[in-house]
């Protein structure tokens, strides 16, 4: 497994190193550079808005938590330092869920069961909401842009392949396939690690399921937000094109940043989306500009964006290890055992 995502790390990286060799990266780096730093801010600042209605969804799937302010900004620190590892671990995506668990029940006193079918949840109901919205990118795609039919055609197989992996996600815990396998498997000496791992995942499944038939209305609205996220997008990416100095309508802003969403989520298996989320903005930034280095500067500005975001949640992350230092230092008591007695 470790040699596979170091196969899928280097090829990601050769594939950026491609694009930098083919397209002119001389010329796309002055597009970046004209952006300036007040430029890459507004960009920072947009993305943090949609960064906060993530966390807005799944303050709204974990109904142990309370519904306040505070609690509101605990979960956009946690969730700030957990999507930075999701960015640099190679485990396609999901390497800083468990680190989110971590933090809230070591800091905060959240029970792993509780905040881990509140992850779930949100990662579900966040793949429904960007698969709605990759639809009406394609969508419009077909309808109002002249995009070659290679674009046209990949980008409808894609979606395919999507629409594949949001139904998996929702319908595993729908059919508890987790309690069935451990049935199937129950009993038998060589499969006890396999059928305690179920169990864990059963517990979850069932809290998901729960919720879903408790809070019918907050479980509509949380799709109904993250397809709101997914669209609001959209700005992000009209805004790297006009500060490249290539303004692009909102349509064909919706349309590059759908592109960009489906390359991110059919190449999750690569370590930071190396070299494909790049490859497909430039490329269809290219196609739509007109001009191969605004396709590139594009990418390149959303890189610049998340290694920025990167050390910001690097940065939290270390606070989260100071804090828990000085309290273990002050007091005795363990840091999970202070964190439940401060929530309740």
């Amino acid at each position: 497994m470790k040699l596979l995502k170091l196969f899928y790390l280097l090829g990601g990286a050769a594939l950026f190193a491609a694009l930098l060799l083919t397209l002119d990266f001389g010329a796309a780096l002055a597009l970046v550079w004209q952006a300036g730093p007040l430029g890459i801010a507004g960009l920072c600042l947009v993305f943090f808005v949609l960064f906060a209605l993530d966390a807005l969804v799944w303050l709204a799937l974990v109904p142990e938590i309370p519904h306040t302010l505070r609690w509101y900004r605990r979960l956009i620190r946690v969730r700030l330092v957990g999507e930075a590892f999701n960015l640099v671990v190679p485990a396609g995506g999901f390497g800083g869920e468990p680190l989110k668990a971590v933090l809230l029940k070591s800091h905060y006193g959240v029970g792993y069961r509780e905040s881990s079918a509140g992850l779930v949840l949100a990662r579900i109901q966040g793949l429904i909401g960007q698969f709605l919205f990759v639809l009406l990118a394609v969508i419009v795609m077909a309808a109002a842009t002249n995009l070659p039919a290679l674009y046209q055609t990949g980008a409808w197989i894609g979606l395919a392949v999507l629409a594949g992996m949001t139904g998996g996600f929702v319908v595993t815990p729908k059919l508890r396939l987790s309690s069935r396998l451990g049935r199937r498997f129950g009993g038998r000496a060589w499969a006890e690690g396999l059928v305690r791992s179920l169990a864990a995942i059963e517990a979850v499944e069932d809290k998901i399921n729960a919720f879903a038939r408790a809070h019918r209305g907050r479980y509509a609205a949380s799709i109904a937000l993250a397809a709101l996220r997914w669209t609001l997008g959209t700005a992000e990416m009209w805004l790297a094109l006009y500060l490249l100095g290539y303004p692009v309508s909102l349509a064909e802003a919706l349309v590059l940043e759908g592109l960009l969403q489906l390359a991110r989520s059919v190449s999750f298996f690569v370590p930071a989306n190396l070299g494909t989320q790049d490859g497909a903005l430039a490329l269809a930034a290219a196609a739509i500009t007109g001009v191969a280095a605004a396709g590139l500067g594009a990418a390149l500005l959303r890189r610049v964006r998340e290694v920025i975001f990167i050390a910001l949640g690097f940065a939290i992350g270390g606070w989260f290890s100071l804090r828990a230092l000085r309290r273990a230092a002050a007091d005795p008591e363990p840091e999970a055992e202070r964190a439940e007695t401060q929530r309740k």
